[in-house]
């Protein structure tokens, strides 16, 4: 009986590995938090092309209200943001076996000035300013793009963010959480 589901179980993982897009054998993509950060692991990737690699994400931002006097309140919107990043790998950095392993990060750019207006944020009036200062990721796809064929092959993720950190502390940070991503396709 274990020999039949382990012989049914590797058939599977075969298939698998030989639907792989962009002709890869296989994939591991492990997301974390630092805005969100993508490890990429492809293997049998043909080693005759560059590939480019791509992670676009999208979340919802929480923001904090500060008035003239240092107090703070949580913003009332909850503004939508994404975040980018690519990565070109020649053929000359793919490894043995069609190896390929690389990070991205897609930082919105809310992390990189998170000011925004006091009415964006949900401010109570102009006398107030307010600041981005964590994001609950929601979605995510990692695209592996061969240069030569221009053929492209799309991972989609649903992800869930869970904040750590303190709310509205101002030397919290947008990695003071955990997040989860489960593949949808």
């Amino acid at each position: 009986m274990k020999k039949k589901l382990y012989s049914i179980f590797s058939a599977i993982l075969i298939a698998m590995m030989v639907a792989s897009p962009a002709g890869a054998g296989g994939f591991r993509i492990t997301m974390s938090l630092r805005s969100l950060f993508a490890d990429i692991t492809a293997w049998g990737l043909p080693s005759s092309t560059d590939y480019i690699f791509r992670l676009d994400a999208s979340g919802i931002a929480s923001v904090v209200c500060t008035n003239y006097g240092g107090n703070q309140a949580p913003g009332q919107n909850y503004p939508h943001v994404d975040g980018r990043d690519s990565n070109h790998v020649p053929k000359t950095d793919i490894k043995k076996g069609g190896k390929v392993v690389t990070s991205l990060e897609a930082i919105p750019p809310e992390e990189v000035n998170p000011n925004i207006s006091w009415d964006a944020g949900g401010c109570p009036n102009s006398n107030w300013s307010a600041r981005v200062d964590f994001v609950y990721w929601q979605t995510a796809e990692v695209q592996i793009e061969s240069v030569a064929t221009g053929q492209v092959t799309s991972y989609k993720y649903s992800c869930v963010t869970t904040r750590t950190g303190p709310r509205g502390n101002p030397t919290s940070t947008f990695d003071d959480g955990t997040v989860t991503c489960t593949r949808i396709n």
